[in-house]
């Protein structure tokens, strides 16, 4: 649960700010060839607010993300899993099976440029 993950250490709960917050409301009430979730309007609005970095696979996040915060970056998971095995946080194999069960059980996206990760990974 987040409480278990927040007592170890590993997660932060936190608010956004009144101008996030704003942003978060023009993004899920937007006309819906650019409406967002309300889970990807909030993870690009706080992004934006403290400089940080949004996941996204959602192609149309990443380009409402891109049109509306040009100066927050953006990471794919894919991405987000390469940066944590360049700094050897996981083994290759438990990468591995980190990624597909990713891609089975919660449909994670993989852009095709990305794909030849996946082959180094023995995917």
């Amino acid at each position: 649960t987040i409480e278990k993950l927040v007592a170890r250490g590993c997660l932060r709960t936190t608010r956004m700010g009144s101008r996030a917050y704003e942003q978060y409301l023009e993004l899920v009430a937007a006309d819906s060839v650019d409406a967002l979730g309300r889970g990807e309007s909030a993870a690009l609005s706080y992004a934006n607010e403290v400089r940080g970095i949004v996941v996204l696979d959602d192609r149309k996040a990443k380009r409402i993300g891109r049109a509306r915060f040009p100066n927050c970056d953006q990471w794919t998971s894919i991405e987000l899993f390469r940066q944590a095995r360049k700094a050897g946080a996981i083994s290759k194999r438990e990468m591995a099976k980190i990624v597909q069960l990713a891609i089975s059980n919660a449909r994670m996206h993989v852009l095709v440029e990305e794909r030849k990760w996946l082959v180094e990974l023995g995917l």
